[in-house]
């Protein structure tokens, strides 16, 4: 066989190396997915929220809300309190200068008319509720009454009754410093007939001075045929405080 047929079929028949088998499954992939799900499962354990926040969420607030209130009662209840306080001082004060400002409005008032009033009529009115009690005058004058209606009086008496007195008023407003103290004025006295006493009862209250009837009592007496009457009057005197003495500094 010639020489180079010879070295073509040694290199055919040159037994060729067997290719290297390779696994039909590599494990890389299984060993990937485990580390990505165990990476995941560490992501996870790291983002879950506090049972805290999740099952104790309703209760948490509620328990804020009343904390807020709680707070706000012991905090703002003192200021409320203090601000009704105040409040209810205001109005008083208020109140106390409206009263002020309507008495210096009626004074003025009653200025006014008293500076229009004629003298005369000023010495009337003294007369009607004189500032002194006048015991006298007014003897004088039931006296007078009494002779006048043909009725016989026969016995008068004075006395001042319990109480404190009735203050003045000017205008519908209290008139400060002045008040009116009654007198009550008993008297007895015998009369002709049912005529005489209606006439007598009613020139007293006719009179200038006040004389305010308040009781009668009538009994009779059967020898002589005359009603004796008692008669409960009562008048009044105007009356002011007596002035305070300034203070020796």
């Amino acid at each position: 066989m010639p020489d180079f047929l010879q070295k073509d079929t040694a290199h055919d028949i040159q037994p060729q190396a067997e290719p290297t088998s390779k696994p039909l499954f590599s494990h890389r992939p299984t060993e990937k997915k485990t580390e990505e799900r165990k990476a995941k499962e560490v992501e996870k354990a790291k983002k879950k929220p506090s049972r805290l926040f999740t099952e104790y969420y309703g209760v948490l607030f509620l328990l804020l809300i009343a904390s807020f209130i709680v707070a706000g009662f012991v905090v703002l209840r003192p200021l409320i309190l203090e601000f009704k306080t105040a409040m209810a001082a205001v109005q008083t004060t208020v109140q106390t200068l409206q009263d002020e400002r309507d008495y210096l409005d009626s004074l003025q008032r009653s200025i006014a008319a008293a500076e229009s009033i004629p003298p005369d009529v000023l010495e009337r009115v003294d007369e009607a509720i004189p500032r002194s009690v006048g015991i006298p005058k007014l003897l004088e004058t039931m006296a007078k009454l009494a002779e006048d209606q043909h009725v016989k009086l026969n016995s008068i008496q004075f006395t001042e009754p319990k109480g404190s007195p009735a203050p003045v008023t000017t205008a519908g407003a209290p008139a400060r410093g002045l008040t009116a103290t009654p007198l009550d004025v008993s008297l007895t006295m015998a009369s002709p007939g049912y005529a005489a006493t209606r006439a007598f009862l009613k020139s007293l209250e006719d009179n200038l001075r006040v004389l305010d009837v308040q009781t009668i009592t009538v009994t009779g007496n059967e020898q002589t045929g005359e009603l004796n009457y008692t008669v409960q009057l009562r008048t009044y005197t105007l009356t002011s405080p007596a002035p305070v003495p300034a203070s020796v500094q």
